[in-house]
């Protein structure tokens, strides 16, 4: 997929024959939404996915089935659009499922370095954790590295620095995280940060069924209803 005449983002497939279903992960569309497909012999396929669609959605696309991430796989957004937590309130909610961690969603630059005032929710020796690079990181009370599905939300008030994690709807840490500065080129990333950051695991183990972003901080009375929202809420990305 392209635009401008130039790559959204790139990946290279070594397919070989396999007793599992396999996956094929496509970011498309102006706002670099990730879309579920169907393949050419009509079998289902499924991507995680950030935000609406343009009006409203297909049944199928509303709750597509979760990915598998194996530790190397990932999907980078070189042109994120309207995907920007640098300079405004914003919600992170994710629902998903792992024994080992690894990242969920990060902003950073492209390449392969973590970088001041890059920004990451990743699962960490099983803990939550949001991180700002060089700045600091709040770190869940809960673990959620148990291989049951959990649903994870962080809102951030740009204005004050204050950052909270709510984990299957309950409010656990907060601290307050202020930039330094802001990311002049920036990426996405759903599955991994960088080669360095997190540690000791950064491609992320386990199922991710959805992420949402939203544009503001979703007050702490809508938490436990972020992930049921309709796909038509405005204050998604």
């Amino acid at each position: 997929e392209t635009g401008n005449s130039s790559p959204v983002f790139s990946r290279t497939f070594n397919v070989g024959p396999r007793d599992k279903e396999m996956v094929l992960q496509v970011a498309r569309g102006p706002k670099a939404r990730l879309r579920t497909m169907a393949s050419g012999d009509g079998a289902p396929g499924a991507v995680a996915f950030l935000g609406p669609e343009l009006g409203s959605a297909p049944k199928s696309l509303s709750k597509p089935p979760p990915v598998r991430f194996e530790g190397d796989t990932a999907i980078e957004m070189t042109k994120p659009g309207d995907i920007d937590l640098s300079h405004g309130d914003f919600t992170i909610a994710s629902r998903f499922q792992t024994r080992r961690g690894g990242s969920l969603f990060c902003e950073t630059t492209p390449g392969e370095r973590w970088v001041p005032n890059g920004k990451s929710l990743f699962v960490r020796n099983g803990r939550l954790v949001f991180d700002i690079g060089w700045v600091g990181a709040v770190e869940s009370e809960r673990r959620v590295d148990d291989g049951n599905w959990h649903e994870a939300v962080l809102t951030y008030e740009r204005a004050t620095g204050r950052a909270r994690l709510f984990i299957d709807g309950r409010r656990d840490e907060e601290g307050i995280l202020a930039p330094k500065g802001s990311l002049a080129d920036r990426v996405a990333r759903i599955g991994f940060t960088a080669p360095d950051f997190p540690e000791p695991v950064s491609y992320f183990h386990g199922r991710i069924a959805e992420i949402r972003l939203y544009k503001q901080a979703i007050d702490p009375d809508e938490v436990a209803k972020v992930m049921t929202t309709k796909v038509s809420d405005a204050r998604l990305v």
